[in-house]
């Protein structure tokens, strides 16, 4: 019985007797078949004698090599004619290098119970005493509530207390003295500088200024109408200047300057 070891190289070697053909003018194989692989290995022929390399078997299948696995195996070989013949066939055990050998040891200890209950002991007592004692109402204890936690009082909310200015004093009413249009149209300049006076415009200056500004608006020198410009650019700067102010004592000066005018 030929061996041959999964893990190693092996060469395996036949003697042969041949005629006719020489050795370089044959061509030879070895093929092993392994669980249903088949297997070529070449082969040379040299001094009666031919010669084949098999390479480690576990490089060469994928499937695992069991030691003790019995192969089939066989020579061919092909001369120059093409004619094809096998002289050996024959079987190769696989016998690995490595052997394991394991004996079973049976354990004599006691196994520890995996259960999370174990019952230590068992006890004997009479029915009725144990009757007795379900019987027996267990006390109930009472539970007493704690006393609730005072509840705070809620602050009293303060009002906030809006401080209002007093309001401003409302301009008092000038008393209207009952002057006319007529009247009015006697005014001269004196008399409208004098109505600038009563009415906050003190400054000669100023009342020079706002005089020539009415008689550009008004496009007339006539102090009638320059008077109602006048009262226009001073009720922009102040709602109490009015045409009104004037009492009756001052229309009579003014109506005497402009009689003297005209005389």
């Amino acid at each position: 019985m030929l061996y041959l070891d999964p893990n190693k190289e092996k060469v395996l070697t036949f003697e042969v007797d041949m005629s006719g053909d020489a050795c370089d003018e044959i061509t030879s194989h070895v093929r092993l078949y392994v669980e249903d692989v088949e297997l070529g290995f070449p082969a040379e022929l040299k001094e009666n004698k031919i010669r084949a390399l098999i390479k480690p078997l576990r490089t060469l299948v994928k499937f695992p090599l069991r030691s003790g696995t019995l192969i089939e195996a066989r020579l061919d070989i092909l001369s120059k004619d093409q004619d094809f013949y096998s002289p050996w066939q024959g079987e190769i055990e696989i016998k690995s290098s490595f052997t394991v050998e394991a004996t079973l040891v049976e354990d004599n200890r006691p196994k520890k119970s995996s259960d999370k209950y174990s019952v230590k002991a068992i006890l004997e007592e009479e029915f009725e005493q144990i009757k007795e004692d379900v019987k027996k109402p267990q006390p109930v204890k009472k539970v007493v509530a704690a006393p609730p936690k005072p509840v705070a009082k809620p602050k009293p909310i303060q009002e906030v207390k809006k401080v209002v200015a007093p309001p401003k004093p409302a301009p008092k009413p000038v008393a209207k003295s009952g002057m006319t249009t007529d009247v009015l149209k006697k005014i001269t300049k004196e008399g409208v500088l004098e109505y600038m006076n009563r009415a906050g415009s003190k400054n000669p200056t100023i009342q020079e200024i706002i005089y020539e500004q009415a008689i550009k608006k008004a496009g007339s020198g006539e102090p009638f109408k320059v008077l109602k410009e006048v009262v226009k650019i001073l009720s922009r700067k102040s709602d109490a200047f009015s045409p009104d102010m004037f009492d009756a004592k001052m229309m009579e000066k003014m109506s005497k300057k402009h009689d003297l005018n005209k005389g």
